[in-house]
C-alpha cells in the first residue's frame, strides 16, 4: 500500500510525503518518522498505522489535538481524500485500498474451504406439562417470524 500525505493550505510549494513503513509518528521530535517544523505540533503529536487495509490516526496526547476533516479526534480512520490537520499543517491523505473481492480472493487462496454443517429443522413441540391450545404462545414468536421472514410454526398437542 503506497500512502501519500500532500501538504495543503501552504504558502510554499505543496510537498508530498510518502510513507514507506507503518506505524509512523508525526511530531517535532528528531526521531519522528514525519518531522514537522511547526510550533503548534507536539514532540510526539500523533501516529498513523494500518488496520485491515485502512489507515488509522491516533493522537498521542498532544496539547492542541489532531483533526480529521475538521473534527478533533483521539483515534479515527483515515480514508483516501481525508484532510489530516496536525498543528497548523494540513495534509490530504492519499492511498489505494484493496477491494473486498481482492481480499476475499487472497483469503480463499490462503485457506482451505470448509464445507457448511448440515442444518436440521424440526417442528417445535411443547414441553410435557406445558399447555398448548394449537397456537403459538405470546407475541415473541410472531415478532421473530416477521423479522426473519420465517413461517410461523403452530404447536400441537401430541395424542396420548
Amino acid at each position: 500500500m503506497q500512502i501519500e500525505l500532500t501538504e495543503v493550505d501552504s504558502s510554499t510549494d505543496q510537498r508530498k510525503i510518502v510513507l514507506d513503513s507503518l506505524p509512523v509518528m508525526i511530531g517535532q521530535d528528531p526521531g519522528a518518522g514525519v518531522r514537522l517544523d511547526d510550533q503548534w505540533v507536539s514532540r510526539h503529536h500523533c501516529e498513523i498505522s494500518v488496520t485491515k487495509d485502512t489507515l488509522v490516526v491516533r493522537d498521542l496526547g498532544s496539547m492542541l489535538g489532531t483533526f480529521v476533516n475538521g473534527l478533533n479526534v483521539t483515534t479515527a480512520h483515515l480514508m483516501p481524500g481525508d484532510k489530516l490537520t496536525v498543528g497548523i499543517t494540513s495534509f490530504l491523505v492519499g492511498y489505494e485500498r484493496r477491494s473486498r473481492t481482492e481480499r476475499a480472493r487472497r483469503a480463499r487462496r490462503d485457506t482451505q474451504p470448509v464445507p457448511p454443517a448440515p442444518v436440521e429443522t424440526q417442528a417445535a413441540t411443547p414441553e410435557p406439562g406445558e399447555p398448548s391450545n394449537g397456537r403459538t404462545r405470546g407475541r415473541l414468536p410472531r415478532l421473530f417470524s416477521a423479522l426473519f421472514h420465517l413461517p410461523l410454526v403452530r404447536l400441537r398437542r401430541k395424542p396420548r
